[in-house]
């Protein structure tokens, strides 16, 4: 859903402004900036700062392959949070907390330099959603026009509606099977909430619907075979004995309207908010004078077009 140069604004990931880490450095041997943003240098480590965390590698040093193409991501980044900082968006202490917490539930090392960074990205999402996300609509008309387009997107493969009874041993299942005797989906209703071990028993069994190839091979051989009615089985897995019966069988079609509706809805949603942040961050690019004085990294902003600005040094 998203573009190359929007992940550093929509995911977890480095969010640097104005900050030079402290790196020792000579005094005789001042490192040259690689860029400026309204005269404000950026200088290499930072950007490889940004790399590193992107990467999810924090203490190796990355050869210049690994940043290949994201230059222009973490100008982005960079921009956003410059705007931010600007307009004064912030973000609370538990909010930061609160995304820390995630990150940590993954296992991710959290140094200071990773909790700026986060905050920089809670920031920088909070600017987007207020200056450029506000507002979205979506009629029933676009979703309408866009299902006649799209209709052959949403066409599903032929389905079953499954019910189960799961027994321990094969000897259950065969008194479940007398039981049940010619197949009454009735009878098997309550004798899956009686007697079946599995998840479903208190809905009467009922697995849902299913396509050929998400279900286990062994069981799909026996519930293929089976007509709207017919009881099947009993197969056996790890988890005990299983009867299917198929309640009932949809063959293969394109979905009608109101079946996508939401689907297509936050599909529209999607693409509108995608078109605004590419705007928004369009514009913050445009309206800033920006200097790249390495070429390499000046080709990833050729795509950029400003009327009557280049990004030159």
């Amino acid at each position: 859903m998203r573009p190359r140069f929007l992940s550093a604004a929509l995911g977890p990931l480095c969010l640097l402004s104005g900050c030079v880490l402290d790196m020792p450095q000579s005094q005789e041997e001042e490192p040259a900036p690689i860029a400026r943003i309204d005269g404000a240098p950026i200088f290499h480590n930072e950007f490889e700062a940004y790399v590193r965390f992107m990467q999810g590698d924090l203490e190796e040093e990355l050869d210049s392959e690994a940043s290949t193409g994201l230059f222009r991501e973490f100008l982005f980044s960079r921009l956003l949070v410059r705007e931010a900082r600007r307009l004064g968006v912030t973000a609370g202490q538990k909010e930061l907390e609160e995304l820390v917490a995630t990150w940590e539930a993954r296992a991710v090392p959290l140094d200071q330099e990773m909790r700026d960074e986060l905050y920089r990205y809670l920031i920088s999402v909070k600017l987007l959603k207020q200056e450029a996300l506000q507002g979205v609509e979506v009629s029933l008309q676009e979703m309408q026009d866009y299902y006649g387009v799209h209709a052959e997107q949403f066409q599903v493969g032929d389905q079953a509606r499954v019910r189960e009874i799961l027994v321990p041993t094969r000897e259950e299942a065969e008194h479940v099977l007398e039981e049940l005797g010619d197949g009454d989906l009735n009878r098997f209703r309550a004798l899956a909430q009686e007697y079946s071990l599995g998840a479903t028993a208190e809905r009467g069994g009922d697995l849902g619907y299913f396509e050929r190839g998400q279900l286990p091979p062994a069981f799909e051989e026996v519930i293929f075979s089976l007509k709207p009615g017919e009881i099947g089985g009993p197969v056996e897995s790890e988890s005990g004995f299983h009867i299917f019966a198929l309640e009932e069988w949809i063959p293969g079609h394109v979905q009608r309207f109101y079946e996508v509706q939401e689907e297509i809805f936050a599909r529209l949603v999607a693409d509108k908010e995608r078109g605004r942040m590419e705007a928004y961050l369009k514009r913050l690019y445009c309206e800033s004078t920006i200097e790249v004085y390495d070429a390499s990294l000046r080709r990833e902003l050729e795509e950029i077009h400003c009327d009557g600005k280049e990004t030159n040094p």
